[in-house]
């Protein structure tokens, strides 16, 4: 039964079934999760303490710990607690460039140190330039269009040759080199080749057909052909003339400035030399390519990766000159101090980066936490709680209250429902129309407080989906008579939609079950508790011994009377007679209950208000000999019951085990003969049942 309170001014109110999870939100969880939350969060290490030093300064970094909060991205710490290579070397240089004592002389050193290692880089990469893949592609260039020049050559000479009239080789180079020489001869001193001019080698006069050859001659010298290989031979000896002269020419290094740089690069130093003599190897080979072998397909290998280190040293030195100029200067110079400043927090920072992401996690996990414990408020599950009863629960609780009074007989009473929410508890008021607005205590009894109690849970049930079994323990304590007919005839049918389990020591309403499940026709079990003196609670299907039928009685006396004959021999007079005393008491009591539900028909019962006119012909047309039966045995059983004293003159034998069950075998015949009669008249009068 739900908690019904009665409160002034005419309400009733109580808890909805269901409703109890929003109180418990409020009330157990929400105050259990905040309690935990709180918890956690005072166990996070959320304290930066670890960084007072850096936080107290003036450089971004104390900027960026001041404002530190679960808003910080990761590209923001990323930012400042991050500490190059690059970043320790200009560190380096400006404490140095503070430290110096003579900043403008340091400077100008430094300016020509790296002037010297700008000439170094200079006569060094010109060397690379001249042996690299692309000069040597030139070069296999140069080789090959000699080549081509000089077969253009031969093809020319052996077509000008033409019929085998002339001597091999002529029109080729050797010889051409022949006919120039003498053309510059007979050029440098007036000379003519005409007919009758002196051959210049031969001196001999030149006949007609000599002087027409040596046209020929002049013309063919004189073709593209030939004067295209002559270029190109003339290119071929400049270009490998000029390999070979650097072959032969050492590079010409600064030996201090290549000892500076090896001073600070270990293995530069070998790096040089294995450049230097790569590079002779390649033009070594460039050379034997281009004069000899003419197979270019797999030059030596020449590593130039080295190269840029030079560079950086004279970057550096020249960073440290600009430094140093600045550090000259007193506005420049607390500049200077300032970017120290900046760059000696932010390598500090480096070093506690991972207390920095923890400290930050935590203060993401606070935030977070702190979010759940805004959200933790009461106040919209109350809200919810009441939308809920006004939007599903009212109109149809309203509705299901009227039917549960009309029910249960107290139509009377006027009601209507509202809601109210205590503290996350929400409530049902049940506003009755009493006159002048007075106390429900002063106005209702307490069997219509109990009513109203128990329509309210019936109705809380119809307006519930659930079919789940409910428990009911003495529901009609403090009612009357009347009203406990109500309740027994609603749990009857609350019986057929749920398990209904009724727990009650009142005979009276235990009666009213009966009738009204047996009107119904409703499936009932009945289950009974006994105790013993060392323990309770046993469990006995049926309804206890005085709440049973003749039936059932002289079944369960049959089986005392077996018993009976069990335990006969063992027992002694005194407990004997004991145990036959109780056992005709028993007897006795099932032929009074006998005489109710057979002789009377049923017309009368104990604790039931109604008299069963209906089965009044029942009660007629009993014989002598029917009746006798049940008198004597009524008298026989009664001279044993415990209740009457016995003379002591009159002498009585305590009857056999074997006696009472024929006693008990004569009631139930009597029994039988009266039913199976009243069966046998009621078949031959037509229209009785």
């Amino acid at each position: 039964m739900q908690q019904v309170i009665l409160a002034r001014g005419g309400e009733l109110i109580f808890a909805p079934w269901g409703f109890d999870v929003f109180e418990n939100l409020a009330r157990v969880v929400y105050p259990t999760v905040d309690a935990l939350i709180k918890a956690e969060q005072a166990a996070l290490p959320t304290s930066d303490l670890a960084f007072a030093d850096l936080k107290t300064s003036t450089t971004e970094v104390g900027r960026f710990l001041t404002l530190l909060s679960h808003a910080t991205t990761d590209a923001a710490l990323d930012k400042v607690c991050t500490f190059t290579e690059e970043d320790a070397k200009r560190l380096e240089t400006l404490e140095s460039a503070l430290q110096e004592k003579s900043p403008r002389e340091r400077a100008q050193s430094l300016r020509e140190q790296s002037r010297r290692l700008d000439n170094l880089l200079q006569a060094l990469s010109t060397a690379a330039e001249t042996a690299s893949d692309a000069e040597i592609d030139r070069f296999k260039g140069i080789d090959i269009a000699l080549s081509d020049c000089e077969k253009a050559e031969r093809i020319a000479a052996a077509a000008f040759r033409g019929d085998g009239q002339l001597l091999d080789g002529t029109g080729e180079a050797p010889w051409r080199t022949l006919f120039l020489a003498a053309q510059t001869f007979v050029s440098s001193h007036t000379h003519r080749l005409d007919a009758g001019s002196p051959c210049p080698l031969c001196q001999t006069p030149l006949d007609e057909d000599a002087s027409h050859r040596m046209a020929r001659f002049a013309a063919f010298v004189a073709d593209d052909t030939s004067t295209r290989a002559a270029t190109q031979k003339r290119i071929h000896q400049t270009a490998f003339k000029r390999i070979q002269t650097l072959i032969d020419t050492p590079l010409a290094l600064d030996e201090t400035t290549v000892g500076f740089v090896s001073n600070r690069c270990q293995c530069w130093g070998a790096s040089l030399l294995r450049f230097q003599h790569q590079y002779r190897m390649r033009l070594e080979w460039v050379v034997q390519a281009g004069t000899a072998t003419h197979d270019w397909s797999a030059p030596p290998p020449l590593d130039v990766g080295f190269l840029n280190t030079p560079t950086w040293f004279a970057e550096g030195l020249r960073e440290k000159a600009v430094a140093l100029d600045a550090a000259e200067k007193p506005v420049e110079r607390e500049q200077l101090k300032s970017e120290v400043g900046e760059l000696k927090a932010r390598q500090a920072l480096c070093l506690r980066k991972d207390a920095l992401l923890e400290l930050l996690a935590a203060k993401r996990v606070f935030y977070s936490l702190s979010t759940c414990l805004i959200d933790l408020k009461p106040r919209p599950v109350s809200d919810k709680a009441r939308s809920l009863a006004e939007s599903v629960i009212t109109a149809q609780l309203s509705n299901a209250l009227n039917d549960e009074f009309e029910k249960l007989g107290v139509s009377h009473l006027h009601t209507s429902v509202d809601t109210r929410n205590e503290k996350g508890r929400h409530y049902v008021q049940l506003v009755l129309d009493l006159p002048g607005f007075q106390d429900p205590k002063r106005v209702l009894s307490e069997g219509e407080q109990r009513v109203i109690a128990i329509g309210s849970f019936f109705a809380e049930l119809n307006v519930s989906d659930h079919q789940g079994a409910v428990v009911f323990d003495d529901p009609v304590s403090s009612l009357d008579q009347f009203r406990r007919g109500h309740v027994a005839r609603r749990l009857v049918e609350e019986a057929s939609r749920r398990q209904i389990i009724v727990f009650t020591h009142d005979t009276v309403f235990l009666a009213e079950l009966k009738v009204a499940l047996e009107r119904a026709n409703t499936p009932h079990l009945f289950q009974h508790l006994t105790y013993s003196q060392q323990f309770a609670g046993f469990v006995n299907d049926g309804l206890p011994w005085h709440h049973q039928g003749s039936k059932d009685r002289i079944d369960k006396l049959e089986k005392l009377v077996t018993k009976l004959r069990t335990d006969e021999p063992t027992l002694d007079s005194a407990a004997l007679e004991e145990e036959v005393r109780r056992v005709y008491g028993r007897l006795r009591e099932v032929v009074e209950r006998a005489v109710e539900e057979v002789v009377l028909g049923g017309v009368l019962e104990r604790y039931n208000d109604y008299v069963r006119v209906p089965r009044i012909a029942d009660t007629v047309g009993l014989t002598t000999d029917e009746c006798k039966p049940i008198v004597d045995l009524y008298t026989r059983v009664s001279d044993w019951l415990s209740g009457h004293d016995k003379a002591s003159a009159r002498s009585f034998s305590v009857p056999t085990a074997a006696q009472i069950k024929e006693d008990v075998e004569l009631l139930r015949a009597s029994l039988e003969a009266i039913r199976n009669r009243r069966k046998a008249d009621k078949a031959r009068v037509p229209g009785t049942a």
